[in-house]
């Protein structure tokens, strides 16, 4: 029972390195749709998400799922 104790911590740590994978995968794509709203405003350009997405180099879902940061 204790190798499955392990086991089981083992399988902890890889859940826990993937979330921390996904939330540093967030931040890179919130910084990446900021500055794609600073270089569309810059240049008095609409911004939507369309333009930011294309921009940024993300899916058009990934911009829309941050519309708070430019509405």
């Amino acid at each position: 029972t204790l190798i499955e104790a392990g086991e089981i911590i083992e399988n902890n740590s890889k859940v826990d390195n993937a979330n921390k994978a996904a939330k540093a995968k967030q931040e890179q794509a919130k910084e990446k749709v900021k500055n794609a709203i600073n270089l569309l405003r810059l240049q008095g350009e609409e911004v939507n998400a369309y333009r930011v997405a294309k921009i940024a180099g993300i899916s058009y879902n990934t911009a829309r799922k941050y519309t708070n940061l430019y509405i």
